[in-house]
Order: structure tokens, then sequence, then C-alpha cells
């Protein structure tokens, strides 16, 4: 039976859909975090609404619910980092994908698994041996580029 595309389109169709699925792709949860940022912003709000702080100015008790707020945002954007690999690079976000970044496979020099310190913490931040993209844990993959970074 003939289709509307074709056969050749068809497989054309379904290895392009290919390259877009990810050859690899983990996501590092942390449910500690959120609970713990989430609890953080919640007494932030909370302490700010007692009625004895009502003598406080307002603009003072709109800066507490906006960094209240910014520590909420910050728990829903940093309790996850997904890793994938596909499409030719290698590629990372966190949460939703609001902070992301990749970078060509061919730049790439090499990829080895390493241990972390706790000292090296969590979040993004550069460290001894280069930025650290980190939810959780202290198993990783130290990435070297071909300029040496």
């Amino acid at each position: 039976m003939p289709t509307r595309y074709g056969e050749r389109d068809g497989a054309v169709r379904a290895a392009d859909e290919e390259m877009r699925q990810p050859l690899y792709e983990h996501t590092q949860r942390s449910p500690r975090l959120l609970l713990l940022l989430c609890l953080a912003g919640a007494g932030a709000l909370a302490g700010s609404t007692r009625t004895d702080l009502r003598t406080l100015a307002l603009g003072a008790r709109l800066v507490v619910a906006a960094a209240a707020l910014s520590v909420f945002v910050s728990g829903m954007v940093f309790s996850s980092l997904t890793i994938s690999v596909g499409g030719e690079r290698l590629a990372w976000h966190f949460g939703a994908g609001l902070l992301r970044r990749s970078v060509p496979l061919t730049e790439i020099a090499t990829a080895e698994p390493t241990t972390i310190s706790w000292m090296d913490g969590w979040g993004i931040h550069l460290t001894r041996r280069g930025w650290l993209y980190n939810e959780t844990g202290r198993q990783a993959v130290l990435v070297t580029m071909n300029d040496g970074k």
C-alpha cells in the first residue's frame, strides 16, 4: 500500500527521530534539597507574618517575602540535574532547563569517572579541578576539553 510520503521519506524521518533521542540520559534528583529549601522558604515566609513583626516597615516584609520566594524557586531549579549525550553534544541542565549548557563531543578530549570530596559541595561552582555541576553524591565524571579546561 503506498504511503503519503513514500518509503524513503519514512526511513529518513525515522533516522531524524533517532538522532533527536539521546544515546544516554540520566537525571540526578535530590528530594532532600527540595524539602530543605521549601521548608526554609516557608519558615521565612511564616516568620514574616508574625504579629509582633508587623511593626516592621512594609519594605522590610516585602524583602523577606522576596527572599522566601527566591528560596522556593532555587529549590525547584536546583533539585534535579539531567545529563544527556546525543545529537553530537554533551548537554546538562538543572530542573526544567532554566540553567543549561552543552558542548560538542568533538571538543571533549577525555571523560573519566572520579570521586569528589565532600568539601567540593553541590551546585555550580569552580573547584581546583575546574567547574563542578553537581546535585548530590560524590560520584562524578571528569570531562577534560581539548583546550585543557
